[in-house]
């Protein structure tokens, strides 16, 4: 064991027996007993520790198993309202032309076709009239002519045309006899009198994509069932013979769960299709009667566990043995300590210990004498820069840092001055010990007395000078040249490129090149270097005798332009280039890991703040929606309206906060879609202003609107660009002071981009915060000092809809002074319509 352990600065601190002898059988007696409730208490701290983590990763894997579930039923529903809006819209106009002068069949196909396009798992969208029978366009020759008067669904719009849109099924597709979802709508005749339903078919296989993207674990599944728990489909699906009777079974906790909390929950069980062990979270589909249930296997997120456990019962059993060697060792460890303590005292050699602001916290007798110093005078009161020359003090200034960063330094030279003046040379390599947070706790030293070896290096480097380009050696190759053939080498070129003595009196260099334009290329940089009159110095891949390849790094001079020879001197670098390989290596895994830190800081910032502002409305929602429920403001009281109004205003609040974070999802996934089409970009510049007057007028906000001449019309996605427009616009008049004004100026960029500019003169932004204005999930206010609202995505979302676009957005700001941001888009949206296609 080290000399500075410190449980052997321990066992030193024991009483000693008269004349220095070795501690007595009690004392020895107490020392087993205190390892052997060490041992004890190892055991049970690792076990509480197992027992935590285990919990620990369960909890972890409940939270993201509901996570999961959330995210996967907000899919499904937006799919069914997408749905259920193109089936209300075939509804709409089918009854428009009842209501008029008829059905006109030639028309009917395209607009269940246009309807049923916008939604890819819709099969088919029926329309029928009030006895079931289908009602055909032209050509008839599609139309299946089907009769539904005897499906529930038909039977109960029939007598309850009021109800909603929503979905039926499962029912077997008379078709195909696939298994199918059916969303329904009734119609009406203008004078209310019911006029048929318009039905969208969606088979289940074609759902499959919302329960095929979660990366569960090798055992995970996702499943949709019915409100009386009949499985759709399952991920991954069930096989085998029983594979129809394992999906009817649904285990006795899940229904527990359901009656208990029937819109969303967490369970733990055995699921009963494939008996495997899981956490499982469900949630019911808004006001569609189906569950989204996610699961995920014990077996596969407490694997980490297990090994955990592995690896602890052998550090258990690994300490347990180290503690009965160290038993055995306690009495020679006690003598041997205070005999290592007086080698460390009086070695040859320095020793100190210094804290992280340099100061001695310790230091052996050698280098007190060498400082000619006391121990009191020194510990905690000097450093060792009070020792240094001027220079040294440089020298060990820039150095510490690297101590602090490396944890090491090596080989640093410096004169120490003592007390009387007198100068030594000290070779000092010093270790940093640091906490388990990564700081200095502090650094051991070792300082050798090279006085003597640097009066001779000094000599060696004179006499070097002296012999110059002869000097031989086994470490840099030497060699004379004349004419590009080798006249003489040292002992390193045999070394370096495995050739024999022998072999190389008049071989030519090309014989030491990977490649004939390498030998050019070197031999002309080596001349122009000579006529300048300079030293040739170059790294480069060479070839040894068995052809692999070697890194050299040369130095080449001119001997006198007498003798036409030169001198090279070829250093074998291969080490240090695979070397420095390795650190850039390990540089970019370090630079991939703080990427992955700051994204999880920002994943936490985002939820932080989505809880903040989701809270917000919902609590309006809730506090009004409680006051009307309770009866005590009356319908014809002046306060109903009101609360009526701040309920729907809080409302579309948080619609607006879920659809950017929906949106921001899309784009980033590419799956945003653009519907160009030609605009009035005055008029659109007006529109944005008009949604904004109340947010200006609260703040007393004056936004102006300027379009310059050809820029009045322009292809582009209206709903984007004012979506786009509104945040920019929104964050222009919320960091406006209060008075102030806004500028949005449309201009022309070049014949294929227009750009629109938002100025406003509010708070600004500082141009070291410029840099992460864009960075999803990023405020430049948060926590404590968080001074406005949001999620942290609107302009990150702005950027990403522009780029998808093919445009881009620019900023200026002064701070204190405002803000200036031009968004740039292309005048022709053209080909860029549909989906859009982000690149990183």
């Amino acid at each position: 064991m080290a000399p500075d352990s410190p449980l052997i600065d321990t066992l030193a601190e024991l009483p000693m027996g008269a004349g220095g002898h070795a501690p007595t059988e009690r004392t020895r007696r107490q020392v087993l007993f205190g390892l052997l409730l060490l041992n004890l208490l190892m055991a049970a701290v690792c076990a509480a520790l197992l027992l935590s983590s285990r919990r620990s990763e369960i909890a972890d894997a409940k939270a993201q198993t509901l996570n999961d579930v959330r995210l996967t039923e907000q899919v499904a529903s937006a799919l069914f309202d997408k749905a259920a809006i193109a089936l209300g819209a075939v509804g709409v106009q089918v009854e428009r032309q009842l209501g008029g002068s008829g059905l006109d069949a030639w028309i009917l196909w395209s607009i269940v076709d246009a309807q049923a396009a916008q939604v890819p798992e819709i099969q088919r969208i029926g329309v029928f009239d009030a006895r079931g029978a289908q009602l055909c366009g032209v050509p008839a020759e599609r139309c299946q002519r089907l009769d539904i008067a005897d499906r529930d669904y038909f039977q109960r719009l029939r007598d309850h045309p009021d109800d909603p849109i929503k979905l039926y099924g499962p029912y077997d597709i008379r078709t195909d006899g696939r298994p199918a979802l059916v969303l329904a709508r009734s119609m009406r005749m203008p004078d209310g009198r019911f006029a048929g339903v318009v039905i969208a078919v969606m088979p289940v296989e074609r759902l499959r994509a919302l329960v095929s993207t979660l990366r569960l674990g090798s055992s995970g599944s996702v499943s949709l069932r019915t409100a009386d728990l009949a499985l759709l489909l399952r991920q991954p699906e069930l096989t085998g013979p029983d594979a129809a009777a394992a999906g009817r079974k649904v285990s006795d906790q899940l229904r527990a769960a359901i009656a208990a909390e029937p819109g969303e929950g967490v369970y733990r069980a055995v699921t009963a299709s494939d008996g495997v062990d899981r956490v499982a979270a469900y949630r019911r589909l808004g006001k569609h009667a189906l569950y989204v249930i996610v699961g995920r296997a014990t077996g596969d997120f407490l694997t980490g566990w297990r090994l955990q456990v592995a690896w602890t019962t052998g550090f258990l059993l690994i300490f347990a043995v180290v503690s009965w060697q160290l038993a055995r060792a306690t009495s020679s460890n006690l003598r041997e300590h205070a005999q290592a303590l007086r080698l460390y005292d009086e070695a040859p050699c320095g020793y100190h210990t210094l804290d992280p602001s340099g100061t001695y916290l310790s230091i052996n007798a050698t280098e007190l004498a060498w400082l000619g110093c006391s121990r009191e005078e020194v510990v905690g009161k000097l450093k060792p820069t009070d020792f240094f020359t001027d220079e040294g003090r440089a020298t060990f200034a820039a150095n510490f840092p690297k101590l602090e960063r490396t944890g090491q330094i090596e080989g640093l030279d410096l004169d120490l001055v003592s007390r009387d003046g007198s100068v030594r040379r000290v070779l000092v390599n010093a270790t940093a010990v640091k906490a388990s947070k990564g700081g200095l706790l502090h650094s051991n030293s070792v300082m050798y007395d090279i006085t003597e070896l640097h009066a001779a290096r000094t000599q060696l480097r004179a006499l070097a000078l002296q012999q110059g380009v002869m000097l031989d050696n086994d470490l840099i190759g030497i060699v004379r040249l004349k004419n590009r053939r080798i006249l003489w080498k040292n002992q390193a070129m045999d070394r370096i490129f495995g050739y024999a003595n022998g072999d190389w009196n008049g071989m030519p260099s090309r014989d030491l090149y990977l490649d004939d334009e390498s030998h050019r290329r070197a031999g002309a940089e080596l001349l122009a270097a000579l006529e300048q009159g300079q030293v040739y110095r170059c790294q480069l891949p060479m070839r040894r005798k068995d052809g692999s390849p070697v890194w050299i790094d040369a130095s080449g001079a001119s001997l006198g332009p007498d003798t036409g020879e030169v001198m090279m001197l070829l250093a074998d670098i291969t080490a240090l280039k695979a070397a420095e390989a390795e650190r850039l290596r390990a540089a970019s895994l370090e630079a991939q890991n703080f990427q992955l830190r700051e994204t999880n800081r920002l994943k936490s910032e985002l939820v932080a703040n989505m809880s903040h502002e989701l809270r917000t409305p919902l609590n309006a929602i809730l506090g009004f929606g409680q006051m009307l429920e309770s009866g005590s403001v009356k319908p014809d009281s002046p306060k109903f309206a009101g609360y009526i109004s701040r309920i729907v205003s809080s409302g579309k609040h948080l619609l607006s906060l879920i659809d950017q974070v929906l949106d921001y999802a899309k784009v980033e996934s590419g799956k945003m879609n653009f519907d160009p089409e030609p605009i009035s970009v005055p008029h659109t510049l007006h529109e944005v202003v008009e949604m904004l007057q109340a947010d200006s007028a609260s703040r007393q906000v004056a936004v102006r609107v300027d379009v310059d001449d050809g820029v009045e019309s322009v292809i582009t996605d209206p709903l984007r660009l004012k979506q786009m427009l509104l945040a920019l616009v929104g964050n222009a008049i919320k960091f406006s002071h209060e008075g102030g004004s806004v500028d949005l100026r449309a201009s022309v960029v070049d014949d294929a981009f227009w750009q629109v500019d938002i100025a406003d003169r509010g708070i600004g932004i500082e141009e070291a915060n410029i840099a992460r204005l864009f960075s999803p999930f990023v405020q430049l206010s948060s926590g404590s000092t968080k001074t406005h609202g949001g999620t942290g995505i609107g302009l990150s979302l702005v950027r990403l809809i522009a780029q998808a676009q093919g445009g881009r957005i620019e900023v200026r700001s002064q701070f204190g002074a405002g803000s200036t941001f031009s968004l740039i888009l292309p005048r022709d949206l053209g080909e860029r319509g549909g989906q859009s296609a982000l690149v990183d």
